[in-house]
């Protein structure tokens, strides 16, 4: 998808639908380490791609996942 959005510019429209509901848990985020370890591999395909991205990216990630933690 990372690609094929932005690498190549394709555009998307928003559906003001819900299609997928996704659970809480899986193995990326059983641990911090896990939630780690999925930042960092988004990271590396931002680079792969020369795709730039904010460095408060992860952080922006891990915020909605920490409350599973509690």
């Amino acid at each position: 998808m990372l690609r094929f959005l932005e690498k190549h510019k394709v555009s998307s429209s928003y559906l003001d639908e819900t299609l997928v509901r996704m659970r809480v848990g899986g193995e990326s985020n059983k641990s911090l380490k896990n939630n780690y370890k999925g930042n960092r591999e988004c990271i590396e395909a931002f680079k792969k791609n020369d795709i730039s991205v904010s460095p408060f990216y992860p952080l922006a990630r891990l915020v909605p996942k920490i409350k599973q933690y509690f």
